[in-house]
């Protein structure tokens, strides 16, 4: 029987996480909620704890590879804690569930010059850092300040820039949910600025699916090699299983028709792996998180 108390966040039972995720697969979770504060994050975390619930913390559902059937434990959104502040004239603190598209529009309107290799990365400030997120013009690493975090136990840490260590598309913490990072950026002009990440956006819309449900890059890249050049130079781009397909623009994509399952992206992820180990002696390694 689960332990009973007064939450000022609210769960929902039965959620279908295909709302809530941007490859638009999932099924039910035991449990769902989108705290509005850290305060109300402990809670959730703390609920969980005392209960003996796993917990997952999905952001805006981006990067994410839901399971089918019906997901146990608690599913922590943080899209709702969302603030987005000015700490200085250079200095940005963001809150975990900032969504990174508004947080470059903010700094780009301020002349802040340090976050345009992101542009049109979708997600959240919270997972961009969690998994040091960037592309090929650079990641999020060198701009990141501070990071404020809840451990799993309820106790709240603050890291500075020299306890940070960042790598290849991995952050500084792993058993901890960010709550709030903080920016230091470059003074710049607004013109110059919109410039860079106007041109970024334009060569990601000609190369990635971005209009497509999709959960992003599925791959990481196997050091200075692209994934996607790997699965293309396999034949595979445009292959299907089912109404998922590795996308015919971007093969490190796979791409969700229209009804297609997790056990359908899963099918061709093995595809992808078992045709680049073959070839080239490569394993690929995921960069979505499946659960």
């Amino acid at each position: 029987m689960l332990k009973v108390q007064l939450l000022q966040v609210r769960f929902t039972k039965e959620e279908r996480l295909c709302w809530h995720t941007s490859f638009h697969i999932g099924g039910p979770a035991d449990y769902f909620c989108t705290p509005c504060s850290t305060a109300e994050l402990a809670e959730a975390i703390q609920f969980a704890r005392e209960n003996g619930l796993p917990v997952h913390i999905v952001g805006s559902g981006t990067n994410l590879l839901v399971r089918d059937s019906h997901v146990p434990g608690i599913i922590i959104s943080t899209k709702k804690m969302k603030g987005i502040f000015l700490t200085s004239s250079t200095e940005v603190t963001a809150q975990c569930g900032a969504p990174l598209a508004q947080l470059i529009s903010a700094t780009c309107e301020r002349g802040l010059s340090g976050l345009e290799a992101l542009a049109g990365i979708p997600g959240t400030v919270g997972g961009a850092v969690f998994m040091n997120a960037g592309g090929k013009y650079g990641s999020i690493a060198p701009v990141v300040q501070s990071v404020s975090t809840l451990t799993m136990d309820g106790e709240r840490r603050f890291y500075d820039r020299s306890d940070l260590r960042f790598e290849y598309r991995k952050g500084p913490v792993t058993d901890e949910v960010i709550t709030e990072v903080s920016l230091s950026l470059n003074r710049s002009s607004e013109t110059q600025v919109r410039c860079l990440v106007t041109g970024i956006l334009r060569e990601r819309a000609a190369s990635q699916p971005l209009s497509a449900m999709s959960a992003g890059c599925i791959f990481k890249n196997p050091g200075e090699i692209s994934a996607g050049k790997l699965i293309d130079e396999c034949g595979l781009k445009g292959q299907t299983s089912g109404r998922a397909q590795i996308s015919p623009v971007h093969a490190n994509f796979i791409v969700n028709l229209g009804g297609a399952t997790a056990s359908e992206v899963q099918s061709l992820i093995g595809l992808a792996r078992r045709s680049v180990a073959e070839r080239f002696g490569i394993e690929l390694e995921l960069e979505v998180t499946v659960i």
